[in-house]
């Protein structure tokens, strides 16, 4: 550990935070557990609205200012505020506390919102995405202000109740209140480390595009044995329709579609074999049975530098028990594309309806309908803000995190860059295998142990010379 780390790790500013979190750390997972059982899913409005008047109760009882719940078109924002001296810099923390839902849920192993604990995890649905890792910057600042009096910075929370569905109503909240969210600097925490002990600190992620194709062949799904033959089937035109799109290998088949990628850097490239992870360790954490050879890419590679398409789900026909004999007239195929650095998802939308208008057989009836337009994103490792995440890692998991992208989406940092013009730090807690939107997501004790701890560190040595006034 650097002589800095050790002088920063034996200070009065972390000594006695970090003994009030030990403290209390059982209350801590208390209130958590209270949290995650709040069925919040982006969908249920009134669940949601259950959920942003527990948190906004959650800021006061830690002592935030200003508190208030903002409605949307959709579900409630939650802000708050403690504002130290308007000459520090200002720290806005965002996360989101809606989830997905729980389906299937015969094969979690605990109730979905049970939040049970157990062998030192706790389940739930949001206990890693996002509710265990947003918990950890409360829980953080509380700390510091029952030890310390007051923060060395100032702090601005926000929590949406949409990231889940595209945060399709955040960016208009965020520009009608831009004087209210105005900072130096943002922290998200949505994301993975690289194992429970070796931490990670991401500095890119991909932007994101959700497609839905509807293919209409006749009015009504029909007799089989009456039609069969010369009537054609809607799955077989939809099916023939996605192999044009995508090869066997994920590669994605419309004209132009990786024509503004920007070439990988060859200290990125040997960055990611060194300290990336294997083909064995990313099929392992996936529970995959194998893996796409796509030309000379690892699959680290793929997910870090290159756009993907994943067909997320196709329907037509009958769907229940049993057998019906009919010709579909219908079917459904959704989309979900994650885009890389200069591919704008509004472009890939346009060139995805030209395609499909070029390939699509006359006659039948096509409609396409596009969503959850996110661009990606990349801040540089060099922000001090970004050397003040690492340092605050180094100091408390006792190793260098490693430098990482995501393949993930998250559609905030665009929609602060782009109204806010501040970048965001994105400082993960979770786990690549913790089940993230699927059954038995989980979140590690420790994690938001030392979570919690590295939060202190990272508010404690904040410094930016030149930042606004707020």
């Amino acid at each position: 550990m650097t002589a800095q780390a050790l002088q920063i790790h034996r200070n009065e500013q972390f000594q006695y935070p970090a003994k009030f979190v030990r403290q209390n750390f059982a209350r801590f997972i208390a209130e958590l557990q209270d949290f995650i059982r709040i069925p919040s899913i982006s969908s249920d409005s009134f669940q949601a609205l259950n959920c942003a008047n527990w948190l906004a109760n959650h800021l006061l009882g830690i002592g935030f200012e200003a508190v208030q719940i903002f409605s949307t078109k959709g579900n409630p924002v939650v802000y708050g505020e403690l504002i130290s001296d308007i000459n520090l810099p200002t720290l806005l923390i965002y996360g989101h506390y809606d989830v997905v839902p729980t389906s299937p849920t015969n094969q979690w192993k605990f109730a979905p919102f049970s939040a049970t604990i157990h062998q030192n995890r706790i389940y739930g649905r949001g206990a890693s995405d996002d509710k265990g890792q947003l918990f950890i910057h409360l829980k953080a600042i509380e700390s510091i202000l029952q030890t310390q009096g007051k923060l060395p910075i100032n702090i601005k929370c926000v929590f949406e109740g949409e990231e889940e569905i595209g945060s399709i109503n955040f960016e208009q909240f965020v520009r009608e209140n831009q004087n209210l969210l105005s900072a130096d600097i943002a922290v998200v925490s949505d994301m993975d480390m690289i194992s429970s002990t070796q931490p990670a600190l991401t500095y890119g992620m991909r932007g994101n595009l959700s497609a839905e194709i509807r293919l209409k062949t006749a009015e009504n799904n029909l007799h089989s044995g009456n039609f069969g033959g010369p009537i054609p089937n809607s799955i077989l035109i939809l099916a023939a329709l996605l192999t044009k799109i995508q090869g066997q290998s994920g590669q994605v088949l419309i004209p132009h579609f990786y024509d503004t990628i920007e070439k990988t850097t060859e200290i990125e490239k040997k960055y990611q074999q060194k300290f990336g992870k294997t083909n064995h360790q990313i099929q392992y954490d996936a529970k995959a049975f194998f893996l796409n050879q796509l030309q000379s890419f690892s699959a680290n590679e793929q997910i870090s530098f290159l756009p993907s398409l994943t067909i997320t789900s196709f329907k037509g026909g009958f769907q229940g028990e049993g057998l019906q004999s009919i010709i579909p007239s219908q079917a459904i195929a959704k989309l979900n594309f994650r885009l890389v650095a200069k591919q704008n998802p509004y472009e890939i939308a346009a060139l995805l309806r030209t395609f499909i208008s070029e390939i699509c057989p006359k006659n039948v009836d096509i409609t396409i309908f596009t969503s959850a337009h996110a661009f990606p994103y990349q801040i540089s490792t060099e922000h001090p803000a970004f050397r003040a995440a690492a340092l605050a890692y180094e100091i408390i998991f006792k190793k260098k995190p490693l430098f990482i992208k995501s393949g993930g989406t998250i559609p905030v940092l665009n929609i602060f860059k782009k109204n806010l013009k501040i970048e965001t730090i994105m400082m993960g807690f979770g786990l690549p295998n913790d089940n993230k939107h699927a059954p038995n997501e989980y979140f590690e004790l420790e994690n938001l142990y030392k979570g919690i701890l590295t939060s202190i560190v990272f508010i404690n040595n904040l410094k930016l010379k030149n930042h606004a006034h707020h």
